[in-house]
């Protein structure tokens, strides 16, 4: 018994000689089998000090300056670890230390692909701490990125006893926190025997491998932080794994069984629609999104809950100028929830805090402003000939007459004739109007073939004219027509109308904000701005084509089933929709997947279509103009022949009263 406690205790002075030497092969060994190369290697050392540089451009500089504040770990092993990643050139290396942020400039624009995590060297208490701090601070780099590999070094005591666990899962809760669950934690050994396996020369345990499985059992919904014990490094050859298990293997469940989705949201259609609450519980009951996300709980089994809208008309969110958001971008980015709908229109480009799924819709920001108004029914009369060609019928009214009193005068002068219907210049007025009223004229022309001939023509041109008046006249009354329409952007600044624009458009179109737009007002509410165009016609608005699609099939037709609310053609900015998610979304894989289906099946554009197809139906029970080939004229497309009608009778009734008043005075007299 006592020679084996003496062996037993030369086989670990011998395992303390060569435990740097050891630890270099083991991290050589994890690096070169479970981290993908041509990507991103990011080793990170907390200590007070920092120091960021690219290694591939000055190593040997960088590997000094970095080892010199190592985070008790041998210099000279740290030393051969890091030279052997250099010189394998499988990686882009990036070494850093905290306090500061990352330096991108020598960094490929690509997403980090793993981690090594040194803490710092102290009570391995605070071990969790200095994990918290050196993951904040990766954060800040553009290709920052929760799913990557992370392993984490904890080998700077050997007094690590059982109490480990404790601080394992401790350091499990802090990186769920960051949605990092692609971790191994390497620890020293125990020298404890595994399982039924003896403690000898060939198996003595020197490192452990430790992992974590959220969501195992599924039902659990990421609440499991227990440590696992993945692999051993063990003393045989030159060392290896024991059971050279994966030290990464699939944690992500296919199905959730009912695990929470939550997800924030607002009433925004046709994305999402008519949202009601019951009991405290919020759900919606239409949307094109809310199909797209239905199909996502379905396939994942999970259960959604939906978060109350944001407060005071946040919607997607504004940048308030110290790194907070508001709206649905905030939520996400705090971690209040785990994703957004309502035709998000993608900002992950500006925004590291939160990623965006595969897009399912574009979109377009347009002009939208009040539809031309029909001319008044009275201006139907005056609008069937333009004011020259009214000018060029009085013309010719006056020229004929005259031209008829002076052929008859000459006539008279000549031959005499019988008849003196034409003789005076106010007879010959009177009688062409009657033509022109296509009334007989009360006296017939003289027997004379000029004369008759004058006469002739005048017929003619009367008859054509009036005609074609009828014609337009009818047409005129039935459709009145539209006024001019706003077609350009250059037409509506020039037409001095105000427009009207959401702060939160700003965010993805800043240059609405120029001094190019000086009659620019704020939209508090979308519903304001859209009433304004539709009902008062003084406004126009910077809006989302495919939701206006909607909302003018809705709210927004006449009682004859016309829009009240136009667009043009040009279009301000094209927008790629998608689904914003938090940082590092355990199932953003999986979401994905379900998007790409959709969209591949066609299903997306069949639900638009048919959502608006119901807008449509719903807003036809408004209608009021029949259906058929003919239309009935009714008083109200005769109002202006009525007004002409009265406008003569009050002529009429003036001549009377100045007749009769005249004619009294010269009795008096």
């Amino acid at each position: 018994m006592n020679l084996l406690r003496v062996v037993f205790q030369c086989l670990l002075v011998s395992l303390s000689e060569g435990i740097d030497r050891h630890l270099c092969r083991c991290l050589s060994d994890i690096a070169k089998r479970h981290f993908s190369s041509r990507i991103n290697l990011v080793i990170s050392d907390n200590t007070e000090s920092y120091t960021c540089h690219h290694v591939s451009t000055n190593f040997s500089r960088t590997l000094n300056h970095f080892n010199e504040n190592s985070s008790g770990i041998d210099t000279q092993t740290w030393d051969l670890f890091l030279s052997d990643l250099h010189l394998s050139e499988r990686w882009s290396l990036l070494l850093t230390r905290p306090n500061k942020e990352i330096n991108t400039k020598y960094i490929a624009d690509r997403k980090h692909g793993s981690y090594i995590l040194v803490p710092g060297y102290g009570q391995i208490e605070d071990v969790t701490e200095y994990i918290r701090i050196q993951i904040t601070n990766l954060k800040t780099s553009r290709d920052w990125n929760p799913r990557a590999r992370f392993l984490i070094i904890l080998t700077q005591s050997n007094n690590f006893t059982e109490a480990r666990l404790k601080i394992l899962e401790d350091i499990f809760t802090e990186l769920w926190k960051f949605r990092v669950i692609n971790v191994v934690i390497l620890t020293r050994a125990l020298k404890t025997k595994l399982g039924k396996i003896d403690v000898d020369e060939k198996n003595l345990p020197v490192f452990d491998a430790f992992t974590w499985f959220p969501y195992e059992p599924s039902a659990k919904c990421g609440e499991i932080r227990d440590a696992v014990l993945l692999d051993r490094w063990i003393l045989q050859g030159k060392g290896n794994f024991l059971f050279n298990t994966s030290l990464y293997p699939p944690k992500i469940p296919k199905d959730f069984r009912g695990c929470p989705l939550r997800v924030s949201a607002f009433e925004y259609p046709p994305m999402m629609m008519r949202m009601k609450t019951e009991y405290g519980i919020i759900e919606y009951e239409e949307g094109i999104e809310l199909r797209l996300l239905h199909q996502m709980a379905r396939i994942t089994n999970m259960s959604l809950l939906f978060r109350p809208p944001p407060a005071d008309n946040g919607y997607w969110g504004n940048d308030l100028g110290n790194g907070s958001w508001t709206g649905l971008t905030g939520e996400i980015i705090r971690g209040y929830s785990d994703i957004a709908l309502d035709n998000f229109w993608y900002r992950c480009h500006i925004l590291n805090d939160m990623e965006c799924l595969e897009p399912h819709f574009m979109d377009s920001a347009m002009w939208f402003v009040p539809c031309a108004k029909r001319y008044p029914r009275w201006t139907s009369i005056t609008r069937v000939f333009e004011a020259n060609l009214w000018l060029g019928l009085l013309s010719s009214y006056i020229t004929v007459s005259l031209f008829m009193w002076l052929v008859v005068k000459i006539i008279h002068n000549i031959s005499h004739p019988d008849n003196e219907a034409y003789t005076g210049i106010v007879q010959c007025f009177l009688n062409f109007w009657a033509v022109i009223l296509e009334e007989s004229a009360p006296n017939n022309p003289p027997n004379v073939f000029s004369i008759r001939f004058v006469f002739l023509m005048w017929v003619m041109y009367c008859w054509a004219v009036n005609t074609v008046y009828q014609t337009f006249l009818t047409s005129y009354l039935i459709d009145t027509g539209l006024q001019s329409q706003i077609s350009s952007e250059k037409e509506l600044l020039n037409s001095g109308m105000t427009y009207g624009i959401h702060k939160v458009l700003l965010v993805q179109i800043p240059h609405l904000a120029s001094k190019h737009y000086p009659r620019r007002i704020d939209c508090v509410t979308f519903e304001y701005c859209q009433d304004r165009t539709a009902f008062k016609g003084d406004l126009a608005f910077v809006f989302s084509s495919l939701n206006m699609a909607y909302v003018i099939a809705e709210r927004y037709m006449d009682g004859n089933g016309k829009p009240l609310i136009c667009k043009f053609d040009e279009i301000i900015s094209t927008q790629i929709i998608s689904i914003p998610v938090i940082k590092g979304l355990p199932m953003i894989d999986e979401l994905n997947n379900v998007i790409q289906n959709t969209k591949e099946a066609g299903l997306l554009e069949y639900w638009l279509k048919n959502v608006e197809y119901i807008a449509i139906l719903a807003s036809a029970n408004d209608f009021s103009v029949p259906g058929g080939e003919y239309t009935k004229l009714t008083l109200e497309h005769l109002q202006s022949p009525f007004y002409f009608l009265f406008l003569g009778y009050a002529l009429s009734l003036i001549t009377f009263i100045t007749e009769f008043i005249s004619r009294w005075k010269q009795a008096v007299h």
